[in-house]
């Protein structure tokens, strides 16, 4: 990422703006903040692979579900997978 996402961020930077892109939600947000190369590669995707991972995580009620599928797409994006 260097070039790409500075590192560490510079003080008060977001690397996501807080109303977020496709209205992101606040746990995904969060993670993604924590992780440059998750960020980035999932900014970089088209917008209905976006959307894929996001109906993914939101889709559930269970919080023990939503958090092992954000954990879940946090890993698929840095390793490359496919959205589920």
């Amino acid at each position: 990422l260097s070039g790409i996402v500075p590192y560490p961020l510079p003080e008060g930077f977001d690397l996501l703006p807080p109303g977020g892109w496709h209205n992101l939600p606040e746990d995904l947000r969060a993670v993604l903040q924590t992780d440059p190369l998750a960020t980035a590669v999932f900014l970089n995707l088209p917008p209905s692979h976006q959307h894929k991972y996001l109906d993914y995580i939101t889709e559930t009620q269970n919080s023990e579900t939503r958090r092992a599928r954000i954990e879940k797409t946090i890993s698929m994006l840095t390793t490359g997978e496919k959205a589920p």
